[in-house]
């Protein structure tokens, strides 16, 4: 089974000892149908029969305590692997290319980490049970044997058709469960829709309806309706599998006599051997909708897996040496460099270069251009977050390859406009109060949030503020260049022309490289250089 599979091979445990008990309570369990058939027949008034009353309790006590340990250690072993699973597929997206990431899509990645996930785990003790009783069943089938061979054969021919019909219905199962899945997804990426854009949603009624009227309540109803007919089919299944035990009960009591006179002699005994794996048998019945639930679970994530698999990873190893060297380079330099969304989305899409551009150490360079001329796009290849189709980096002359990507991306602080704001100083360990607190004061908002704990006291704030919050982490992290995209567009004018006339050309004194996009043409004069970006070309802009 798919399942049991994962769970071996995803665990980091030996499973043999889980799959021996679970054998061991199988056993357990067919051993006291057999105490109980086998004392029925020898039961004499007035007398106890002490040595199977004690055989009978012994065996019973063991099969609850063999029971409850496959239930706690296959709940234990399922969270273990789904946590395992879902730590696996955030370490790749940490380590992902970017633009790979961007056209995965959120919805993917939350359907794998969390409704797949859950189902994954929350499956394991229904089916850890059905696999406890699918040993009782199986070695049921011997104890029927022994007490009838022709009971025997007529109980595994309707087990093999049951199987035979089994398999020719699941195939149709995996394509319900399949299509339930991507709508699902579909459906969560029209929530995210919802809630990043709730402000464009909010003023905009025509747009809310259509968002939501014709097109989340339909996908809605479509992944209900999906959810429904696989729920349909499993549950015909179900009753299906459970009343073949009732035509074997009818099989046994009415058709075994007229076949056999010696079998008849065992039709009480056989009758009630079958009444007993009943409720064995409805675990095993139950356990395949959660089973083939939990298959589909596992198809979804590793499908994310291999779509973050194809887009490649980069090499986690850290290189402090080439970072240090790095820190203290004179020049920066895109040589040759091209760009073109056509050759991953496949349609005619925006091109950048080719071009060239040198940005000295300690240069203090504004971007300008209009909407969609690739001032973000350059952005990106410069600070290493896009790979150039052509072209290269060089830093002091010397080619920036690929294996050296992370170690030139700690040049960079970077705030871009869909910048986010997290709740801890997270990767700034040495942090001083003192440091923070100057910070906040020279952003103006010292009195709108802190830091307590290596976390903010308050996200509760403006645009403006959240962009000033970024500003104070930005220089934190004490790297060389600092990287902003139109970080002054949301800010009153007071604190515009502070920016501008003061708090770069501060930065600009310490040392610092700093390229601004902007669009203040006021403030242009600040600037060493501006360049202007139209149509995926750079031009020198005269002021």
């Amino acid at each position: 089974m798919e399942f049991l599979r994962v769970l071996r091979s995803e665990s980091d445990r030996d499973t043999r000892n889980l799959l021996i008990v679970a054998v061991f309570s199988g056993i357990l369990g067919i051993l006291l149908v057999a105490l109980i058939v086998g004392s029925a027949q020898k039961v004499s008034p007035g007398q106890l029969d002490t040595v199977n009353l004690a055989t009978f309790i012994f065996c019973l006590v063991a099969y609850v305590f063999a029971r409850r340990y496959v239930a706690i250690q296959s709940s234990a072993l399922a969270e273990r692997v789904v946590m395992k699973m879902r730590l696996r597929i955030l370490e790749k997206i940490r380590f992902s290319d970017l633009l790979q990431y961007e056209q995965l899509g959120r919805s993917q990645i939350y359907s794998a980490l969390n409704e797949s996930a859950i189902t994954l785990a929350s499956g394991s003790t229904y089916i850890a049970s059905g696999f406890s009783s699918s040993v009782m069943l199986f070695f049921a089938m011997f104890y029927v044997a022994y007490l009838s061979v022709l009971a025997f054969v007529m109980t595994l021919a309707i087990i093999v058709i049951g199987i035979i019909w089994f398999f020719h219905t699941r195939e149709r199962l995996n394509k319900q469960l399949s299509k339930s899945s991507e709508k699902e997804t579909e459906f969560l990426a029209l929530v995210q829709h919802l809630l990043d854009g709730f402000k464009e949603v909010k003023i905009n009624r025509p747009r809310s309806d259509d968002l939501y009227g014709n097109y989340t309540v339909p996908v809605a109803d479509q992944a209900r309706n999906l959810k429904l007919e696989s729920d349909r089919s499993f549950a015909w299944m179900s009753a299906i599998g459970q009343n073949f035990l009732y035509v074997l009960l009818a099989v046994t009591i009415f058709v075994l006599p007229a076949l056999s006179v010696g079998s008849s002699e065992n039709v009480v005994q056989v009758a009630t051997a079958i009444i007993f794996i009943m409720g064995p048998l409805g675990e095993v019945v139950g356990s395949v909708p959660v089973l083939m639930r939990s298959n589909a679970a596992i198809e979804n994530i590793r499908r994310l897996e291999s779509t973050l698999d194809v887009a490649g990873l980069e090499a986690v190893t850290e290189d402090v040496a080439t970072e240090v060297k790095l820190r203290s380079f004179r020049h920066l330099s895109l040589r040759g460099i091209s760009f073109a969304y056509e050759r991953r989305l496949g349609n005619e899409a925006f091109k950048l270069g080719p071009l060239d551009l040198t940005i000295q150490a300690n240069e203090l360079l504004f971007f300008i251009g209009g909407n969609g001329s690739g001032k973000s796009t350059m952005l990106k290849i410069i600070t290493g977050l896009y790979a150039a189709d052509t072209g290269s980096i060089l830093v002091d002359d010397q080619v920036v390859y690929g294996e050296n990507l992370p170690a030139y991306r700690t040049l960079f602080s970077i705030i871009f406009t869909d910048f986010h704001l997290f709740d801890r100083l997270y990767g700034l360990k040495n942090v001083t109060a003192d440091a923070v607190e100057q910070l906040l004061v020279e952003m103006r908002i010292r009195d709108a949030t802190g830091v307590k704990d290596g976390r903010f006291t308050n996200l509760n704030l403006s645009t403006g503020q959240k962009k000033r919050l970024a500003l104070t982490v930005a220089l934190l992290e004490q790297r060389p260049i600092l990287v902003f995209d139109e970080v002054a567009a949301d800010q009153d004018p007071g604190f515009r022309k502070y920016f501008y006339e003061v708090l770069l050309r501060r930065w600009q004194s310490q040392g610092k490289t700093i390229i601004v996009v902007t669009h203040d043409d006021h403030y242009f004069h600040v600037a060493d250089r501006v360049l202007k970006m139209e149509f995926g070309q750079l031009e020198e802009y005269t002021i």
